[in-house]
């Protein structure tokens, strides 16, 4: 009796989900340095709109196609530092960079920079973001949820 009331109350939890058991497929795929990326440090990854991946690693911005790296480091780029700790993706498919500097153990310096990905140019965050509340200097930390909100963190 007990087998059978079990199996009832499994059956009937499966029954009630199959639709939301057929519309995902999970790929999962291991990226390293062999694959291209430029450091084994990776700090943060977002996805834009047109379906490509962003990795902030400690030696520069990379973008990932599903086969190939594009690294932006400060040597071919605009980039402030090579040590990218934050990205984030903006709905209008702009690409938020958290940039840091180290001066020793305690002097850090943040920087947010805007890669515009429609015209592949980098721009201040005072431009994207013209009336924000602080200044482009204040901004020293950049986080993002999993709904697109971002958040910066100011030195105010």
């Amino acid at each position: 009796m007990l087998a059978i009331l079990l199996f009832l109350c499994i059956y009937d939890a499966i029954a009630q989900y199959p639709a939301a058991s057929q519309n995902y497929i999970i790929t999962k795929r291991m990226l390293s340095v062999e694959d291209g990326l430029p450091s084994r440090l990776v700090f943060d990854a977002t996805q834009d709109q047109d379906g490509f991946m962003w990795f902030a690693t400690m030696n520069g911005l990379c973008r990932y196609d599903g086969h190939s790296f594009k690294i932006y480091n400060t040597q071919n780029s605009a980039l402030l530092s090579n040590a990218i700790t934050a990205v984030a993706i903006d709905s209008r498919n702009r690409l938020f960079i958290q940039t840091t500097m180290n001066f020793g153990s305690a002097n850090q310096l943040f920087n947010i920079q805007v890669f515009d990905l429609k015209t592949s140019q980098f721009i201040s965050l005072h431009q994207a973001l013209p009336g924000s509340p602080f200044v482009t200097d204040q901004a020293i930390n950049l986080i993002h949820d999993a709904s697109g909100s971002m958040y910066f963190l100011t030195d105010q």
